[in-house]
C-alpha cells in the first residue's frame, strides 16, 4: 500500500479517524434515542441512520485517505473479481445467518432473546419499518462497516509496521476486537455470536485483499437475519 506519510503522521491520522468514525456511527442512534423524532428508534428511522453512516463515515475515510496520499482502491475497493467474491461472500454470510437464526437463537429463547425482541419491537409488523431496518443492515452494516472496519482499519494500520506480516496480524486482530466492542455485546453469548461473523468478514478481506466478499457476506447476513425475523416472528 502506497501511503505517502511518515509512520507517526499515519498513526495520528489513523486513530483520529477511528475515534471520529465510531462517533459518527453512534451519533444518529443517540439522536433518535434521546430526542425521539418520529417515534425515535423505530424501524423506519433505521434507514436514516444507515444513510447517515454511509455518507458521513465514507466521507471521513475518503478525507483520511486523501491526507495519507492514497485512495479507496488501496483499502480494497476493487471489484475486478466481483462475481467470484460475491458468490463466496454470499455463501458464507448466508450460511452463518441460517445457522444463527435457525439453530443458535432458537436455543436461546428465539423471539424472547433480547436482541431478537428488540428488532421485533422496532419493526412492529410494519413493512416500512422492515425496509428501514434492511437499509441500515445493508448500507450501514454491509457497506459502511466493511469500508471502515475492514478496509481502512486493517490496510492503513498494517502500513505502520516495518514487518508487514506482523502488521497484518495486529491490524486484523484490532479490527476484530474493535468491531465486536462497537456492537456492545451484553454477555458471553453475544460475544460469541458477534465474533463468528466478524471473523468471517475479516478472513474474507485478508484472503482476497478486496472489500467485495466481506461487503456481500455482511449484507447478505444482515438481510437474511431480518427476513427470518420478519417471517418467523414479526410479520
Amino acid at each position: 500500500m502506497s501511503i505517502q506519510s511518515g509512520r507517526g503522521r499515519t498513526l495520528a491520522i489513523y486513530f483520529a479517524t477511528i475515534v471520529l468514525g465510531y462517533a459518527l456511527f453512534i451519533a444518529p442512534n443517540l439522536y433518535f434515542g434521546i430526542f425521539k423524532p418520529n417515534s425515535g428508534l423505530t424501524g423506519e428511522n433505521m434507514a436514516w441512520i444507515g444513510l447517515f453512516q454511509l455518507v458521513t463515515v465514507t466521507a471521513l475515510v475518503w478525507g483520511a485517505l486523501r491526507l495519507l496520499g492514497t485512495g479507496f482502491r488501496e483499502i480494497g475497493w476493487d471489484w475486478s473479481h466481483w462475481k467470484r467474491d460475491a458468490l463466496l461472500g454470499a455463501a458464507l454470510g448466508g450460511a452463518w445467518a441460517l445457522v444463527e437464526m435457525l439453530l443458535v437463537y432458537p436455543s436461546q429463547g428465539g423471539a424472547e432473546h433480547p436482541h431478537i425482541a428488540e428488532i421485533i419491537a422496532q419493526i412492529g409488523g410494519r413493512p416500512e419499518a422492515m425496509l428501514g431496518y434492511l437499509v441500515l443492515g445493508v448500507l450501514g452494516g454491509g457497506v459502511t462497516e466493511e469500508i471502515f472496519n475492514r478496509g481502512f482499519t486493517i490496510n492503513v494500520l498494517r502500513t505502520a509496521f516495518a514487518d508487514r506480516r506482523v502488521g497484518l496480524y495486529v491490524a486484523a486482530s484490532f479490527s476484530i476486537v474493535a468491531f465486536m466492542v462497537g456492537h456492545l455485546p451484553r454477555d458471553g453469548f453475544d460475544w460469541i455470536v458477534i465474533f463468528i461473523p466478524t471473523l468471517i468478514y475479516t478472513v474474507l478481506f485478508v484472503r482476497t485483499g478486496r472489500l467485495t466478499a466481506p461487503i456481500l457476506a455482511h449484507g447478505v447476513h444482515n438481510a437474511l437475519v431480518l427476513a427470518i425475523v420478519w417471517f418467523a416472528y414479526a410479520g
